[in-house]
């Protein structure tokens, strides 16, 4: 059963339409105060508007009166971005809410108005029609009741005493008013049945009537309820920005800290680097050069032998590119010691030094032979046609104070102490050595070392200047397997010269332990092999290392490089809001803190690219159109 209005106001007194026309006017006067609120409302945000763009043009000349530095800098730029867009939007609020909701409010309220006077104007009329019809009726009733009365009397006075005397008179008067009766009794009737038809026609005019009222309300509330839908579109599209800007500033501040500032700030502007100096456990602060070192057993590196001999450091960082060298020479050596006999001639390319004439007495010699390591250049690779079978002995001659100082000048990019004189002392060359060490890439190290003006190759005469002042004592090897290794790729020596009293043995007595070679027989260039496989192995430990790396609220994230259709990654995101369910086919679905691979910046508001890593997504739309606006770039 349905209640409206076409139905339910139907009664014989018309109470029915005193109540339907009261609630009809209420309603319309009730429109009134949403209009004045959205009138105020508009008013209120455009002057919130104005106020929030002159705070935000104090902040910017103060900001730029007194500047920030770094990451802060650009924290309080976004913050301004952020309020500036705040205010913007609050003035297109203002706008939308006076012209969409408070003008058009008003105007159909007017419409409503007048609609409403005319409908009941018109119901003012037939009710008063059928109000004086029926007035007449009982008008002519009560007539004709006076009349049927007099008549009676007439008839009566007829038949007694008195009404003989006058027979003639009370004829007159009789016919008279049996006259009267009758004509009122012929306006009754007519008037009777014109007040039934006025009935008839009410009812069908109530019934029209009802139903324009029903439309009229019908439209009052559809329209209130748009406006306000308006209305809260306006406010949340403001509530959706500010929460999306204050997002990204949220987002911005938590992926920098204090010390990125002043770090950038004091490589950029600093003065003079203090070069930090390392402490011996005991407490002393270094030693004598030649003062004698312990043999370690194991040594822990074979490429430091001759910093310990000289200052004893705490550990300083392990060289990757050394690692690999030890790996790299420990496998070859295996398979040389399995693949050959001893007494298998070796290529002159593929042999290093295996012996130094070195005493105890001799600490000053010990001194340039570490020097000499640490500038030694890689010996070119001879000709792969040209080999001989005879064993040659190479001895590498001590090189001169100046090549020492040369590399100790090699200066890390960050250091501001350049103009100043060096001080020819220990720590200032360790440190100046180890500086040198930690900044200079594997690429840079080969080409410096390799193109170096300080490299010099020795003539054979030299060598057996060398040989001779020195072939007198008997050199003995250590038992340790250990003091024997050094590397023939590089052909820097890593004996272990740090012993005073290390016995060292000829040439003949090492041949069974030395290393013959790093790479395998067929290599026609064996050094040159060796070095292309050490880079081939430090590049690709050093690219996957970068690749697809980005920060996410100060946490590392890995991500591909390339979409599951195989196109390149320019970007990445992160998801600040939801996007689920929605009808157009072209846009990409993707839930909150779901990962993004931007492919295609097509305009500032949109990118096009592929949600990471969610199987809950269908796979129509796992790429397509992405609003910027939901979204966060990271990196």
């Amino acid at each position: 059963m349905s209640y409206d209005y076409e139905s339910c106001f139907w009664d014989p007194r018309d109470e029915g339409v005193n109540v339907l026309l009261t609630h009809v006017q209420a309603g319309i006067y009730a429109s009134a105060p949403l209009e004045r609120f959205f009138k105020l409302r508009a008013e209120l945000e455009k002057d919130y508007a104005r106020r929030l763009g002159a705070i935000n043009d104090r902040l910017a000349k103060e900001l730029h009166q007194a500047p920030e530095y770094g990451q802060l800098a650009a924290a309080l730029q976004l913050l301004l971005d952020t309020e500036r867009a705040r205010a913007h939007s609050h003035s297109k609020q203002s706008e939308l809410i006076h012209r969409q909701a408070y003008s058009n409010t008003k105007l159909f309220t007017g419409e409503l108005q007048a609609r409403y006077t005319t409908v009941s104007g018109k119901v003012l009329k037939l009710r008063q029609d059928k109000a004086a019809k029926r007035k007449g009726c009982d008008e002519l009733a009560t007539r004709l009741n006076e009349a049927a009365v007099k008549a009676r009397d007439l008839r009566l006075n007829q038949n007694n005493i008195i009404g003989a005397r006058r027979v003639e008179q009370n004829e007159r008067e009789l016919a008279k008013w049996e006259s009267n009766e009758q004509q009122v009794q012929l306006q009754l009737n007519v008037l009777k049945q014109e007040y039934r038809a006025s009935q008839r026609y009410w009812l069908h005019e109530w019934a029209g009537v009802t139903s324009q009222l029903q439309q009229i309300e019908t439209a009052r509330i559809q329209f209130l309820q748009a406006r306000l839908q308006e209305y809260i579109e306006c406010a949340t599209e403001t509530s959706v920005l500010e929460q999306t800007k204050l997002d990204q500033l949220n987002s911005k501040l938590a992926i920098f800290t204090p010390m990125d500032d002043i770090s950038k700030f004091s490589s950029e502007y600093g003065t003079g680097r203090l070069k930090e100096k390392h402490r011996q456990v005991s407490g002393h602060t270094h030693r004598a050069p030649a003062q004698p070192v312990q043999p370690a057993s194991p040594p822990l590196d074979n490429s430091a032998d001759y910093r310990s001999s000289r200052v004893s450091y705490n550990h300083l960082t392990r060289d990757p590119y050394m690692d690999n060298i030890r790996k790299l020479s420990s496998r070859l050596q295996r398979r040389s010691y399995s693949g050959k006999t001893p007494d298998n001639n070796v290529s002159n390319s593929d042999t290093t030094l295996k012996d130094l004439a070195a005493t105890a007495s001799e600490p000053d010699h010990y001194s340039d032979l570490m020097k000499n390591s640490e500038n030694r250049p890689i010996t070119p690779p001879p000709e792969p046609a040209v080999e001989t079978h005879t064993h040659t002995k190479q001895i590498s001659s001590p090189h001169q104070q100046s090549n020492s100082t040369t590399s100790e000048s090699s200066s890390n990019p960050t250091d501001f102490t350049t103009h100043i004189k060096k001080r020819e002392s220990l720590e200032s060359m360790s440190t100046s050595v180890s500086s040198m060490a930690s900044s200079i890439g594997d690429a840079q190290r080969f080409s410096k070392s390799w193109n170096s003006s300080t490299r010099k190759r020795k003539s054979m005469s030299h060598i057996n200047q060398l040989l001779q002042s020195h072939g007198s004592t008997t050199h003995q090897i250590s038992n340790d397997p250990m003091e024997a290794r050094q590397s023939s790729t590089n052909t820097v020596i890593n004996s272990q010269l740090g012993r005073p009293k290390s016995h060292l043995t000829t040439s003949t007595a090492s041949k069974d332990t030395r290393r013959k070679s790093m790479v395998l027989d067929s290599s026609k260039n064996p050094i040159e092999d060796a070095l292309y496989e050490m880079e081939r192995l430090q590049g690709s430990i050093q690219a996957s290392s970068e690749l697809g790396r980005v920060k996410d609220n100060g946490l590392i994230v890995t991500l591909p490089l390339v979409t599951r259709g195989g196109e390149p990654v320019i970007k990445y995101a992160k998801a600040n809001y939801p996007l689920m369910d929605n009808g157009a086919e072209e846009l990409a679905n993707f839930e909150k803190n779901d990962y993004l691979l931007i492919t295609e910046v097509i305009s500032p508001d949109w990118y096009r690219g592929e949600v990471y890593d969610n199987e809950r997504i269908s796979p129509d739309h796992r790429d397509g159109l992405i609003p910027f606006n939901f979204i966060n770039i990271l990196g």
